[in-house]
């Protein structure tokens, strides 16, 4: 290679059970991206596969199948600026283009037969906007629903997967949250929203969390977090000022969730360059209602990209640990340098440094 040819790696995502991680290899000469390769490969960094290789279709996200035997990943093509959400097998294969679209959310059905999609609209309504279920047991076929899409961005299966939660406009032509059955027909509507709104299950199905973002600006919309019983929907916990995103414990008890701290309510430092870009993570405990404040951090590049999107991205990454005990957080240190931290979230503990980087996901189990 030339002396300016560089590689680097992003997007590192495990899968279900933890054995294999897939990620993104990137190559490029001074400026110029020459190609991109989507690898698998046990965590021991062993048994490295390509399974997908491109010098115009730029992977961004990726998504294992709860089965583990195939990826869902969404590119980038660098001529059109067109994204794709593509289908391959997680050992390499055939690969399938699933939808097209200017913006494409998703989540996999349980059973690993089906992936709920939207295409379009997750911060302004546009023409192209529309909700389809894809059949990929065997030959993918879709079915678009009848249903007009709100302002949100990644619909979302139930953990047993009879149910799935988008957020619609509705005859009134208002926005609300509504649960569909697995087939798409409409059962519930669950609460009236304003702004774009993001959502997610707990583990055990059966409380959700959304953020109704009817304040700041695209892509940093923010609001309150409210947690909701799907048979109660009335009775809501609410908490925080400006969150940007959250994300479930394992365990379904707690929710890690992300302010900006000059938003908050109680903020009383200056408002000088660094303090400006902080975040506060906060603690949600689900069972009590009750809240502890246990960081405030520099966030890096990667994790500020992620949290106007955690709807989608807590699909496929975790930061929690597996005994939703700690977080793992990618962070700026006070000379701008990437420093990855485990974080505790009883808030008793310092965190701890544990590795310089600009992306940490914790394994699922």
């Amino acid at each position: 290679p030339s002396d300016n040819a560089t590689q680097f790696y992003q997007f590192p995502t495990f899968s279900s059970d933890g054995s294999k991680l897939a990620f993104v290899k990137i190559f490029s000469t001074g400026e110029y991206v020459e190609g991109v390769s989507i690898y698998t490969a046990n965590t021991d960094g062993s048994s490295a596969v390509e399974v997908y290789t491109s010098s115009q279709d730029l992977p961004v996200f990726l998504f294992w199948s709860p089965d583990d035997k195939s990826i869902t990943y969404l590119a980038l093509n660098i001529f059109t600026e067109q994204l794709s959400l593509n289908l391959i097998p997680a050992d390499g294969g055939q690969n399938q283009v699933l939808d097209v679209g200017s913006t494409l959310y998703w989540d996999w059905h349980p059973k690993n037969d089906a992936v709920a999609v939207h295409t379009g609209g997750d911060a302004f309504i546009a023409p192209e906007d529309h909700l389809s279920l894809v059949d990929i047991d065997g030959t993918v076929t879709s079915q678009n629903l009848e249903l007009a899409p709100s302002l949100f961005k990644a619909p979302a299966y139930s953990p047993e997967g009879d149910e799935l939660l988008l957020a619609i406009q509705n005859e009134d032509n208002e926005n609300a949250l509504l649960l569909v059955d697995e087939k798409g027909a409409p059962k519930d509507e669950l609460a009236l929203t304003n702004g774009p709104v993001a959502f997610g299950w707990s583990p055990d199905g059966e409380n959700i969390a959304f953020v109704d973002k009817n304040d700041g600006f695209d892509p940093f919309f923010f609001g309150a977090l409210s947690v909701i019983d799907k048979t109660m929907p009335d009775e809501a916990i609410t908490v925080g000022d400006a969150v940007l995103g959250f994300f479930w414990s394992p365990d379904g008890e707690k929710i890690a969730y992300f302010e900006p701290l000059i938003l908050t309510g109680d903020y009383e430092g200056s408002a000088d360059e660094v303090e400006a870009a902080k975040l506060r993570l906060s603690i949600l405990d689900v069972g009590s209602g009750k809240v502890k404040n246990v960081y405030e951090f520099l966030p890096s590049q990667s994790l500020t990209n992620i949290l106007p999107s955690s709807d989608q991205f807590q699909h496929s990454v975790s930061i929690w640990s597996p005994d939703s005990r700690k977080l793992v957080l990618s962070t700026l240190g006070e000379e701008g340098e990437p420093l990855v931290m485990v974080v505790d979230a009883s808030g008793s503990l310092d965190p701890r440094l544990v590795a310089e980087g600009i992306a940490a996901y914790w394994s699922w189990r």
